[in-house]
């Protein structure tokens, strides 16, 4: 689903995500459109948030106050670790490749295992 509002002074669009999918085959056309064949992936119940989730879950709370966060709509509460574990990905500053690595994981509870050593990680660097 793309979301957007494309006034000249806000220009882009935000991609939100909605269900899962593969990408096959694809080409690249004029002006950089990408034309692929996809496979839709069977949609799973969003599994609860575990006491280990804590953190990230007041994380996520910490993030939704910020006014630039509030525009989007998101809100700063969820109940399962997929929507906090896409959530956490969306806005949490990781690189490109760090991202993509994020969304080759199918299960959640991975995601949100990776999203935790990302912090660590990015912690780690910041009192080096």
């Amino acid at each position: 689903q793309v979301a957007g509002d494309m006034r000249a002074d806000r220009p882009g669009m935000r991609v939100e995500g909605g269900r899962l999918l593969r990408v096959g085959e694809g080409s690249v056309l004029a002006a950089q459109l990408t034309l692929a064949e996809v496979s839709w992936l069977d949609e799973a119940e969003d599994a609860p948030l575990l006491a280990e989730h804590a953190d990230l879950a007041a994380l996520l709370s910490a993030l939704a106050e910020h006014p630039l966060v509030a525009g989007l709509s998101m809100g700063g509460v969820v109940a399962g670790q997929q929507a906090l574990a896409n959530q956490l990905a969306y806005l949490l500053p990781f690189s490109i490749e760090q991202k993509l690595q994020l969304l080759q994981l199918d299960a959640p509870l991975q995601r949100l295992e990776l999203i935790q050593h990302l912090l660590d990680r990015m912690q780690g660097e910041m009192t080096a």
